[in-house]
């Protein structure tokens, strides 16, 4: 029995109000087409119990296994650690560096224009949707020891992000190299036409290019980020380069799949290490803070060294033809290319 999990976080009140639920209902449909057995777990922000009920009701509808947790209880945790994290060595020492009033690396803006800094001042600087993943990823295992079954795929993502991509959906490429990396004919078309547009046949070549090519004060931000295979503010050769001897040495590629931080999925046993990111958030010391990752405490950043210091092969895309925040379309016209 081939079985998927989706770890799904946030507020759900938008989830049905802006048809997200649709969406999402076109990956589950997807999905089944390759899992026998689908567990949804929802950690879900503040909600009334209609919010549950409509949720509940809706889960039936797709028949699925799944729980519905609420957050509320976990938020005096999730101060208390954030509060301990303001302690941690690693992060002063980051945040020090991050901050050095000497040095250009001060003023780096986010894609969105907000500042980058890590929040010294209080506990609120650090996303409770990555405690949340944590507290999804501990119901998990709970759930495979309970019912003895191990899921092949894991994935999270959240209430408000809305996929348009009909041929998304969670799975592992296990063919060639150039499948595995792109995941689907969305982004496989995108490497196609950058790497026609450099004029590079190979991806050995293409992996020279990023390499040549790392995002250096005071550019901050890659320009060319749907096919650099990181995050906004580094072009990652890492992970091919990785996911490359894998490959040659019939070892695990590692691969985890990401589109920014909105979406993320894996093989079950690179997935779960996603437990500890929250506790570890800006406290792992690295040089990729000026050499490679410019925003390094950028939720995307982190993710990234996150991965790189416990053996995961992170493949960051950023492309908005195969999802999007639904903050950032228009309703009714986005809604009609589901």
């Amino acid at each position: 029995m081939t079985s998927l999990t989706i770890i799904i976080t946030g507020l759900i009140r938008n989830f049905f109000i802006d048809n997200i639920s649709v969406s999402f209902e076109k990956l589950i449909q997807k999905s089944k087409s390759l899992y026998s057995h689908i567990y949804i777990i929802s950690i879900i922000n503040e909600s009334t119990e209609l919010d549950i009920i409509n949720l509940s009701n809706f889960f039936d509808s797709l028949s699925v296994s799944y729980m519905i947790e609420k957050y509320e209880e976990y938020i005096p945790l999730f101060k208390i650690i954030n509060l301990q994290r303001l302690e941690n060595d690693g992060f002063k020492k980051m945040a020090k560096i991050y901050n050095n009033v000497e040095g250009s690396i001060q003023k780096i803006m986010t894609p969105t224009e907000h500042l980058n800094y890590p929040n010294t001042n209080g506990p609120f600087g650090f996303h409770m949707q990555w405690h949340q993943i944590e507290i999804g990823i501990k119901f998990l295992l709970e759930y495979e020891e309970n019912n003895n079954i191990k899921f092949d795929t894991c994935m999270r993502m959240r209430f408000d992000t809305i996929i348009v991509d009909p041929d998304f959906f969670p799975h592992i490429p296990d063919t060639d190299l150039i499948s595995k990396i792109t995941f689907n004919n969305t982004i496989l078309s995108q490497l196609n036409d950058k790497m026609k547009d450099l004029e590079i046949n190979t991806i050995e070549e293409y992996i020279e290019f990023i390499k040549e090519n790392q995002i250096k004060v005071p550019d901050y931000i890659s320009k060319y980020p749907d096919t650099s295979f990181g995050c906004y503010f580094f072009n990652n050769y890492i992970s091919l380069e990785n996911i490359i001897n894998s490959n040659k040495n019939n070892t695990d590629d590692n691969i985890l799949y990401c589109f920014i931080d909105h979406i993320i999925f894996g093989k079950r046993d690179v997935f779960i290490k996603l437990e500890n990111f929250f506790r570890d958030f800006g406290t792992i010391e690295s040089d990729l803070n000026q050499n490679g990752i410019q925003a390094f405490f950028a939720s995307e950043g982190q993710l990234c060294i996150f991965c790189f210091y416990n053996n995961i092969n992170p493949l960051i895309y950023t492309n908005h033809s195969v999802f999007t925040n639904k903050h950032l379309i228009t309703k009714k016209k986005n809604l009609k290319k589901l």
